[in-house]
Order: structure tokens, then sequence, then C-alpha cells
């Protein structure tokens, strides 16, 4: 018997089975149904590691099909892929009210059919990876946490919350907060040019991706049975298997939930400004070391035109003083020519000394500058 999964793929178009089969046998044994019937009255005997399931089909449809397997204790647990052309919100939250692990569209492509299932394998082991970790016994006992109990928990993440420095790191905060209220979830932020959707289970599946941006701009509370979204600038919060059956807790899960997003909308706001005040910051920083440099150059460049200075006026005194000879002068007027010319050449010279009182400034504005 072959070691690979089985994968069974219900849906009346033997030919989307037979793509199917042709493209995915390498890594899977595949087994078909065109009629539904049949293949709900098999898999519970098979056993299959994954199923395929088609949505519009005559003797039963697949939201149909996909209830009947959760609803059984021994297909309850396999996931379950929709595969359809239909794509509109309403099609793909019935999928995932009944049940569905992913949805992806017809007419299919087979590299992401293959990536989808092996996303979802992954998940599967990374899911079951945590369940056996000791925070799963953590958050089972915080569900029976009291009101007061409840709002220690959004204290708590308030208090975490301002201590988070980036979309990873707050997005994690937040599901482990839902977590402590013994609910999952999902979640999108958004800030800036910057984007994250982050899960429980760490991934989010391409289904569960696509129903965060979809009701993004659904209004504020997004209610669908067992599931409600919050909307807030920045954040979009889903948590799947709210406990409606308790009315009571219910609604207070609600209004902490709503606490809970809104304060993640204004942490985004905060971490947005802190980082165009770094930007601001990075380029006064650049801008102070090129004013630096220009001034040090300034003066360097002022040393070397006062040295040039110093010595072409010395070799001109020193040629003048060699032709006086040819000049017919008398001893005294050329002394008196010379001093006089001495007495320029240091007054040009004097022109060099000291700082301009503009370089002074800017020398003195600078220092006094706190250290960036």
């Amino acid at each position: 018997m072959s070691d690979k999964p089985l994968i069974i793929v219900i849906d009346d178009d033997v030919l989307t089975t037979e793509m199917i089969s042709d493209g995915l046998e390498d890594q899977y044994r595949i087994v078909g149904f065109s009629n539904p019937l049949q293949g709900l009255a098999q898999i519970a005997s098979l056993q299959p590691a994954l199923i395929l399931l088609d949505i519009n089909m005559p003797q039963m449809d697949g939201y149909e099909v996909c209830r009947r397997l959760k609803e059984d204790f021994e297909t309850s647990d396999i996931p379950v892929v929709f595969l359809s052309g239909l794509t509109a919100l309403e099609d793909r939250v019935a999928a995932y009210d009944a049940g569905g692990e992913d949805f992806t569209s017809k007419p299919l492509n087979l590299a992401v059919v293959a990536s989808r299932i092996d996303a979802i394998f992954r998940r599967r082991r990374e899911k079951a990876a945590l369940a056996s970790q000791a925070s799963f016994a953590t958050a089972t006992a915080m569900t029976a946490m009291s009101n007061a109990a409840e709002l220690g928990l959004v204290v708590e993440f308030s208090r975490r919350a301002m201590a988070c420095v980036d979309l990873q790191q707050l997005g994690r905060t937040l599901l482990d907060t839902v977590q402590g209220f013994g609910v999952t979830g999902a979640v999108a932020l958004a800030s800036g040019g910057e984007r994250l959707a982050l899960s429980q289970e760490g991934e989010v599946s391409e289904m569960e991706r696509g129903v965060l941006q979809l009701i993004a701009d659904c209004g504020r509370v997004v209610a669908m049975g067992k599931r409600v979204a919050f909307n807030y600038e920045g954040i979009t919060l889903l948590i799947r298997d709210l406990p409606i059956e308790e009315d009571d807790r219910a609604g207070r899960l609600r209004d902490h939930f709503a606490v809970l997003a809104e304060l993640v909308s204004e942490r985004l706001k905060i971490l947005a400004l802190q980082q165009r005040v770094y930007h601001r910051e990075s380029q006064l920083r650049s801008l102070l070391q090129t004013i630096r440099e220009g001034i040090h150059s300034l003066d360097a460049q002022r040393n070397e035109d006062r040295m040039a200075a110093s010595t072409f006026l010395e070799t001109s005194l020193g040629r003048v003083e060699r032709d006086l000879v040819h000049l017919g002068l008398t001893e005294s007027q050329e002394e008196q020519l010379v001093s006089t010319l001495r007495e320029t050449s240091y007054k040009v010279l004097d022109l060099y000394r000291g700082d301009p009182r503009a370089v002074e400034a800017l020398k003195q504005a600078l220092a006094a500058l706190p250290d960036l």
C-alpha cells in the first residue's frame, strides 16, 4: 500500500478530477467521486488526509457535503478545500461557515492547488505541535475567568501594547490576549506601506486572508454567526468562535474585542508617527553632518588661501626689493616704498586671520545643538 497521503476529489466534472490526479499523483494518492452521495458514504472508511470539494453539483451541493462531514465525529477533522468558480464574499463566507479549510477558484491552477494543500498540512502540523504545549492549558483555564478577570486582560494588553515596536509584535500580543479569552482569531494590520496578516496558528490561510480583505470595508462590526469581525483604522480583527450560545459572555466579549481593536488602531498611529519622527531625525542628522563638513572645508580652504597669499606676497616683495636698484631711487625712497608694500601685505594677510562672523556664528550654533 502506498505511503502517499490520500486525497479525495468530489466533483461532478470528471475532467477536473483527472487533471488533479495527473498533476498531483507524484505526491498524493487521488481517489475521485463524481457523485457526492457516493463520496460521502466512503470518506469515513477511507479516512483521507484532505478533501477537494466542488460546490455546484446536482445531487447535493458542496456546502451540504461539508456540513455533514463536520457533523460526523469520524470525518469532522478532515480538512476540506472548496473548488469553485464562485468568488463573491457571500460564497466564501458560506464555504467558511460550512467548515471549509480553504477555497480555490476555477479554472484551477494546479501549482496554486498544490501550494494550498502544502500550506494546510503545514498549519495542521503546527497546530498539533501547539496543542501539546502547556500554553493551551493556560488558555483553557482563562476561559473560566469572571468579567473582572476579562477586564484585567484588556488592561494588561494596553500595557503590553505600548511596548510593541512593530506590526509583528503588536499582532502577536493581540492574538495572545484573544486566546486568553478562550477563543481563536486572526488579524490583519496595516501601517504606512506595511501590511501583515496573522492567526493564532501562525500562517493565515489564503481563504482567511481573502475574508479579512473583503470584510475590512464592511462596517465597524461584521457579524457572521459565531464569527465576528471588528474594523478600525489599520486593523481588522476576526474572531472565529464567539460563544453566541452564552448571551451574557458573548456580549461582554464583543465589547472587550472592540476595545482591543481600538487600542491597536491607536498604537498603530503612534508607531506610524514614531517612524516619521525617526525619518525626520535621520534627515536632520544628515543635514547637520553636511553643514559640519562644509564649515570644516571652508576653514581648511581659508587656511590654504592664507598660506598661498602669504607665500605670494613674500615672493613679490622679494622681487620688488631686487628690482628697486634699477629704478634709480634714493635709499630713503626705497625704504619708504618697501615699508609701504610690507604694511599693505600685512593688512592683506590680516584679512585671513580669525574666523568671519558668519562662520563663527555657525560654529557656535552647531556646538549648542544636542548630540543626536
